[in-house]
């Protein structure tokens, strides 16, 4: 699979240090739109009320300063699923970093075919991100292996999972995954389960961007229609459900409407608020915990992933 694509265009900046929070903060980062659909970006603290499993919570921190720092991991499909469909993806995404992408942001880039590459590490520099892009297959040979699924195939979770542990999970403020891919995982060893648990674990936000499969694909619909229509939507509905549990979105786009794709999710990126609370239950039993933001105003309607999971952030690996 391999539509992939964005990065590309920033001020350079050096590398910013990681904020250091208390490791008892429950952190939910979140949009806030009318029932209009537009994005509602000037709200203040007292606008919203925090509740975990129904029990009102007292914020510690509220930020809707959008000029705040944005971590962002940019994941890339090259796995044969999307053959043919790289390129079409390139000056897109240039222009989509060049408009989201600040000073002081950083962002890494890794890949995925039958293994889980880390192409680019964090930079915000230009010139880095522009060569991860433009040559992440020739890359991709030499790159440092973060994990590899079962066999030659795809580990979309996988990749996904290892992302989120190993690159943003250890840094504080406001992160986003960007997945560019079909969906079609064949190969991960970690469930849809363990990938949510992952992206909430590291308060990391999943956009998913499915810009369809290739030829290749499409001659499998045509040999076993019912087979292959049955296990492409179950793979979609794989990434809308790890994509709204994490408090992000899934989007099923055509290449004529992936800018349209591109300045949504630059919107949201924009608009991101951070709302952080210590909970009043303090035991890490492991159970799930539902948390709600719910704004103190009729005619708003907050996206935000739905709770966690009660481990001990010491002990999840």
């Amino acid at each position: 699979m391999r539509p992939w694509l964005l990065l590309l265009s920033i001020l350079q900046a050096p590398p910013r240090p990681d904020l250091q929070v208390d490791v008892s903060l429950t952190n939910v980062s979140f949009t806030v739109r009318d029932y209009n659909g537009a994005l509602q970006p000037s709200l203040q603290q007292s606008d919203f009320s925090v509740l975990e499993d129904g029990v009102l919570q007292q914020a510690r921190f509220f930020s809707r300063d959008f000029s705040l720092p944005l971590s962002l991991g940019i994941l890339m499909d090259l796995s044969g699923s999307q053959d043919g469909l790289v390129a079409k993806n390139i000056s897109l995404a240039r222009d989509f970093l060049r408009n989201i992408l600040q000073p002081t942001d950083s962002v890494f880039v890794a890949a995925f075919d039958s293994r889980i590459k880390l192409i680019q590490d964090f930079t915000s520099s230009v010139p880095e991100i522009e060569n991860a892009i433009l040559h992440v297959r020739e890359r991709r040979k030499h790159a440092p292996i973060l994990g590899q699924g079962t066999g030659n195939a795809s580990p979309v979770r996988e990749a996904i999972y290892l992302c989120a542990r190993e690159k943003l999970k250890p840094i504080r403020g406001r992160k986003a995954l960007i997945l560019i891919s079909d969906g079609n995982d064949n190969a991960s060893r970690v469930s849809v389960a363990d990938t949510i648990e992952m992206l909430q674990s590291a308060d990391t936000i999943l956009y998913a961007v499915n810009p369809g499969t290739s030829a290749l694909d499409k001659i499998a619909h045509v040999v076993s229609p019912q087979l292959f229509l049955y296990d492409r939507l179950t793979q979609r509905n794989h990434l809308q459900r790890m994509a709204a549990e994490s408090g992000g979105d899934h989007f099923k786009v055509r290449a004529i409407d992936l800018q349209t794709t591109y300045r949504r999710i630059e919107d949201e990126l924009r608009t991101m608020y951070v709302l952080s609370y210590v909970s009043t239950n303090s035991n890490y039993d492991g159970k799930w915990r539902k948390v709600e933001i719910r704004p103190n105003q009729p005619g708003l309607a907050v996206r935000a992933r739905p709770g966690y999971r009660a481990i001990s952030p010491l002990t999840v690996q």
